[in-house]
């Protein structure tokens, strides 16, 4: 055992003298300040502060506005995209160009009368926003559209093109069919109405859904719509094949629907009329 010691002294010994001799040896009692020293120099064992930076004036008033919206009760708000309006000539020309696209993609052939292209340019100032000027739309910018027509002259056709028109802007809207609407209330119950009401809709074939019942609850769909969209004071669109003059008094639209809808109707929507026979082929 004594051997053995010996020789990894002699061997500690050896490493000792040629460390000195490189003039790296260090003596143990001085290597831990040595190390302290190392690791001060690459930052790793005291970490000096870095300065703070100036904030600017417009910044530091952004910080405050921001603490005091956090420290408040009042949930953070949205802001609502800008309508993003076009020049009535370039709008007329998109809205050539999607009717002309959506004829081809559907390969179908629509000739206009002078009655469509009436229309059109009435729902081109409407959902353009046109509210003066020669292109002024004529009527309430703040109302919905009810778009009615006998069938086959283009009313789901008019709609989908402006549903294109108004797809990057905030008075896009979607397109439901009222048949659908209603199978799912007779299926699931009233309270699916609510995936029919999000944001701005347009509900096609309005007069042609049947009276729903659910567990013994009964529901005119379109009635219900229309009292909800009523009190939450929501816009809303809806096509319908239902004969009527412009104030929905007459016809077989009034003996569809209760009178108090109709009146409500009348405050909430633009009627615009697409007549003449049917343009399918």
């Amino acid at each position: 055992m004594k051997d053995e010691t010996d020789y990894y002294k002699m061997i500690y010994d050896r490493f000792v003298k040629e460390q000195k001799e490189l003039g790296i040896w260090i003596e143990p009692e001085k290597a831990f300040d040595e190390q302290k020293k190392v690791l001060k120099k690459n930052k790793l064992f005291d970490k000096k502060k870095k300065p703070k930076k100036e904030l600017s004036e417009e910044q530091l008033l952004k910080n405050k506005e921001y603490v005091k919206k956090v420290n408040s009760n009042i949930p953070f708000q949205i802001p609502k995209p800008i309508f993003n309006k076009l020049d009535y000539d370039q709008a007329k020309l998109q809205v050539y160009n999607i009717l002309f696209n959506t004829l081809s993609y559907q390969m179908k052939e629509l000739v206009f009368t002078e009655r469509d292209k009436i229309v059109y340019r009435a729902l081109t100032q409407y959902f353009n926003r046109e509210s003066e000027g020669e292109n002024k739309f004529p009527k309430d910018l703040y109302k919905g559209i009810c778009l009615f027509g006998g069938v086959g002259t283009g009313k789901t056709l008019t709609m989908q093109v402006f549903q294109q028109f108004t797809r990057n802007n905030t008075n896009k809207f979607k397109i439901f069919d009222m048949k659908t609407i209603a199978r799912d209330v007779q299926k699931n119950g009233i309270d699916v109405l609510e995936e029919y009401m999000r944001g701005t809709c347009c509900y096609e074939d309005v007069g042609f859904e049947n009276p729903v019942q659910h567990y013994g609850s009964k529901w005119d769909v379109f009635e219900e719509i229309v009292n909800i969209c009523y009190e939450k004071g929501k816009t809303f669109h809806f096509t319908t094949n239902l004969s009527f003059n412009e104030n929905l008094g007459y016809g077989t639209f009034a003996e569809r629907y209760d009178r108090r809808v109709v009146d409500r109707l009348n405050e909430m929507v633009n009627v615009i009329g697409l007549d003449g026979d049917s343009k399918r082929k």
